[in-house]
């Protein structure tokens, strides 16, 4: 692929493309480009982290909501230093407040009442300083309601062997 690609923009192709190249392999080149990548890494290894436990199958449902715990206070503590790329303080305080911004909405899209009521019911954080919110506590409470009212059906329904709720008797 690389004969295939110099043949055909370095040496062939047209003036834009041969500019184009030029300027890609000076990209590549410029160390401080791969600094900043590496802080970009730096700064986004742990949200990959936290992603990957919500996609996993297994005991694990509580961890997800810890995983954003961690996540947030990763981004909160990052001191978003990338060599050369900063104006002043004000630049970087700016893009921090937008990070952690960006981090709340994903974390409402992504975070489930499943996982706050798994988060509040699994013993390996029970004592953990951070809680869900009000709001979603509430959720996960109501969740839990819904299951066990849902369970309750369930059972009367073997119980009576019946396969409807309006065959249950009234009381």
């Amino acid at each position: 692929m690389d004969a295939a690609f110099k043949s055909q923009c370095l040496r062939g192709g047209t003036t834009e493309q041969r500019g184009a190249v030029e300027e890609a392999a000076k990209a590549v080149r410029d160390e401080g480009k791969w600094e900043a990548l590496t802080l970009l890494v730096k700064l986004l290894r742990p949200l990959a982290t936290a992603l990957d436990s919500g996609q996993a199958n297994g005991r694990g449902l509580g961890s997800v909501h810890r995983s954003f715990y961690e996540v947030e206070a990763h981004f909160a503590n990052s001191d978003y230093d990338i060599p050369g790329r900063w104006g002043d303080g004000g630049d970087r305080l700016r893009f921090k407040q937008h990070t952690l911004r960006c981090l709340q909405e994903g974390k409402r899209y992504t975070l489930r009442r499943i996982h706050s009521m798994a988060y509040l019911l699994d013993p390996r954080y029970t004592d953990a300083a951070e809680q869900p919110d009000a709001a979603e506590a509430t959720e996960a409470f109501a969740l839990l309601k819904e299951l066990v009212a849902a369970h309750d059906v369930n059972v009367a329904l073997a119980l009576h062997d019946v396969d409807d709720e309006s065959s249950l008797p009234a009381s």
